[in-house]
C-alpha cells in the first residue's frame, strides 16, 4: 500500500507539472481526479494503519486497475496537447 501511495504521488506530480507548465486547459479537472484518488488511497492507508481494515489482494488489485485505467484512458486526453507543444 505504501508503494501505491508513493507511485501515485510521483506519477501525479509529474503529470501535473507537465500540464501546468504547458498550460493544459483541462489541468484543473485532471488534478481534481488525482486529488480525489489520492484522498481515497490515503484514507485507506490510514484505516489500515489504525487496524480498522486489512489490505487484501483484491483491494490492491482495484487500486492498480484504477491507476492503469487512468493512465491508459484518462491521461490520453492530454497527450495530443503535449505533442502539439513538442513535449511528447
Amino acid at each position: 500500500l505504501a508503494a501505491v501511495v508513493d507511485y501515485t504521488r510521483t506519477h501525479f506530480a509529474d503529470e501535473e507539472k507537465l500540464m501546468s507548465t504547458h498550460g493544459y486547459s483541462g489541468y484543473a479537472e485532471h488534478k481534481a481526479i488525482h486529488d480525489a484518488f489520492v484522498a481515497q488511497v490515503l484514507d485507506l492507508q490510514r484505516r489500515v494503519q489504525a487496524d480498522e481494515i486489512g489490505v487484501s489482494r483484491e483491494v490492491l488489485n482495484r487500486l492498480k486497475n484504477w491507476l492503469v485505467n487512468h493512465i491508459k484512458v484518462t491521461d490520453q486526453d492530454y497527450v495530443p496537447f503535449l505533442k502539439s507543444k513538442g513535449v511528447l
